[in-house]
């Protein structure tokens, strides 16, 4: 019954099992459940007494929508509605989402959330309890009594001891007190037979992770799996097979997945022992996560597989972090760059495989070296920025080989760093390239938009400003055909319109405010709280690194506009960096190399160039305007 359900109704099947689990949650102070979906919209269904109505009577318990469209669900309900900020998202799919109003309850349950207190206090208990298991002893009757309630309450954890980038233990213990599955997962990860065993004068250097998974565990839609994106924040649990198999946010830091079809196959075929999904249902929940920082004294909390940082939210605290992350970028590419004045493209940190040499991504770096460097004075960068300059120039120039668009590309940020550099001569030479070879380049609104956006600023000649106003109107085309054509566009595909249209507006050949506003306002409604800019307008595309850097980039020459944006992408791309603190699944012998990087995605570990370049220039924009 429930594969047909799952075939021809996914929804009707998915609020069938969160019906059942409500039951059992319930009380007499809350048991309404609102509904905004597609089929149920505006029914209100009280779980107690199991009857349906389109109005609520008494406080909403749970709110049911699809995927984020709580505040449009929260209007309909006009004056019932909960305030925002007393609801929890308690469950997220690609399907929908489930609020829970936390002001009903007098005992939060855990899945409302842990208080920093009480990760430290599960932290603690399962490095004593591993401790004591290393030492052999039994664990003391008399340990420490723990005040809050919730470690008496029903929980599923996930307790993994992590060493010099690989895990030596992981272990899950569901259904019993939070305590009790706490010492339980902690002592048996220490003998975990999948890993190699941690030895005790390993101990001190490790560090302990813990996963809460939340007891909301909804079924995904055949569609979901089919064509689902993978959320790195949640877990998966498959069932059906001869035993249930799971993954927590913690895998995502030990491999890649090429889609979430991959990922269901792995986590039946590796994890359940099954190669056959057809019989298989997958669930999916939400997880609470965090880690112990590496000298074992302040808890790190983490969105999945990222930890996130903490800071104060002040003016003088953003500026800060803001060249603190800059000169960590700046100090990373000046580390791993070459003799010659190369820079390896990318860099994997689980493998320590490099990417060579590409054209593009390596001149916007240095290009970043140098307009950050000369921001902050800083002589090394911009030394360094100089002897990749010199290695771009012999290669660009007299390179045949290299595609025309590649070099084009290239070209066009040499110049910028030609500029910076003070090489008056060679900007020039930078834009003769161009107009040679404007004809033969081929379409793409990057390659179009960045040489308008060059030859804007930089040109010398009213052929220069013609070329860059006719490749402008070109990527702004484009741009209004897909859009007016609902297409699922790429974000940092079509950003650089917004300083192309600038400097066209600064060369003074007219007004061009109304399409700045425009693409900068579409840009800003695809930029998310928890991520970042969004990767694509339909969300196909995860959000990534270099492309919200691109956004923060274009965004950071006007920062009194732009502050709130900037700020936020800035926020998430600091969860992306790597640091001390969030290298822990990484090997000592690699982290110098991408310590300062930014990871390209939660899901894709890989350490990118083009991500430092883009924000070493955003801030060397938001220092300049910042006098």
């Amino acid at each position: 019954m429930s594969l047909i359900l799952q075939k021809y109704f996914p929804t009707a099947y998915q609020l069938y099992v969160l019906y059942v689990w409500a039951r059992r949650q319930c009380t007499d102070s809350f048991s309404a459940l609102y509904i905004n979906v597609p089929f149920c919209r505006g029914l209100v269904l009280d779980v107690r007494s199991r009857t349906v109505s389109l109005k609520p009577k008494g406080n909403i318990w749970l709110l049911v929508c699809e995927p984020h469209e709580i505040e449009l669900t929260l209007s309909r309900l006009e004056q019932s509605a909960p305030d925002i900020a007393s609801l929890h998202c308690i469950y997220s799919s690609d399907d929908m989402e489930v609020w829970e109003n936390k002001t009903l309850h007098i005992e939060p349950p855990i899945r409302l959330g842990l208080t920093s207190t009480e990760k430290r206090d599960i932290l603690h208990l399962a490095r004593f309890a591993v401790d004591t298991q290393m030492r052999e002893t039994d664990m003391p009757h008399h340990q420490v009594e723990y005040i809050s309630p919730k470690f008496k309450q029903l929980a599923s954890v996930c307790v993994a001891i992590w060493h010099d980038g690989k895990i030596r233990g992981s272990i899950i213990r569901s259904n019993m007190p939070l305590k009790e599955a706490i010492i339980k997962a902690s002592i048996v990860s220490c003998s975990d037979s999948r890993f190699k065993s941690l030895a005790a004068e390993e101990l001190s250097d490790s560090q302990i992770e813990v996963s809460i998974m939340s007891d909301l565990r909804l079924p995904l839609s055949r569609k979901a799996m089919v064509g689902g994106k993978i959320n790195p924040r949640n877990g998966y649990l498959i069932s059906g097979s001869e035993q249930d198999g799971w993954y927590v946010p913690e895998i995502f830091n030990c491999r890649r997945f090429k889609d979430f079809s991959e990922l269901i196959q792995k986590l039946s075929s590796e994890k359940a022992k099954s190669e056959n999904t057809e019989r298989c249902v997958v669930y999916t929940f939400n997880v609470e996560n965090f880690l112990e920082s590496r000298n074992h004294q302040a808890v790190l909390s983490m969105g999945g597989p990222l930890c996130l940082p903490v800071h104060a939210n002040t003016s003088a605290d953003f500026f800060n972090r803001l060249i603190r992350s800059a000169n960590d970028a700046g100090n990373q590419l000046v580390r791993i760059q070459n003799p010659d004045g190369s820079i390896p493209s990318a860099t994997n940190p689980l493998s320590g495989d490099v990417e060579e040499i590409r054209w593009s991504p390596l001149a916007y770096a240095l290009w970043g070296l140098a307009s950050f460097g000369k921001s902050v004075e800083n002589k090394s960068f911009v030394q360094a920025a100089s002897i990749g300059f010199n290695y771009l120039g012999q290669a660009l120039f007299t390179n045949s080989s290299i595609n025309l668009n590649t070099r084009a590309h290239a070209i066009v940020y040499y110049g910028h760093l030609a500029s910076v550099l003070g090489e008056k001569d060679l900007v020039e030479k930078a834009e003769n390239f161009i107009l040679t070879h404007k004809m033969q380049l081929t379409y793409h609104p990057i390659l179009y938009a960045n040489t308008s956006s060059f030859l804007a600023m930089h040109g010398h000649s009213s052929e220069a400003k013609d070329v860059a106003l006719a490749l402008a109107k070109i990527v702004r085309k484009d741009l209004e055909t897909q859009r007016n054509q609902k297409q699922d566009i790429e974000l940092a595909a079509y950003a650089e319109l917004i300083r192309t249209y600038s400097f066209l507006q600064d060369a003074g050949s007219k007004d061009y405010e109304h399409i700045i506003k425009n693409v900068r306002e579409w840009l800003l409604n695809h930029l998310s709280e928890d991520t970042g800019f969004l990767g694509s307008t339909h969300n196909t595309v995860a959000s990534y690194a270099s492309g919200t850097a691109k956004m923060f980039e274009v965004l950071a020459a006007d920062y009194e506009r732009n502050a709130g944006a900037i700020h936020k992408a800035f926020s998430w791309l600091e969860t992306l960096q790597y640091r001390d603190e969030n290298l822990h699944f990484v090997s000592s012998s690699e982290r110098e190399s991408v310590k300062g990087a930014f990871r390209h995605s939660a899901l894709n570990h890989e350490a990118r160039i083009d991500s430092s370049g883009h924000f070493l220039v955003g801030v060397s924009r938001i220092i300049h305007a910042s006098g």
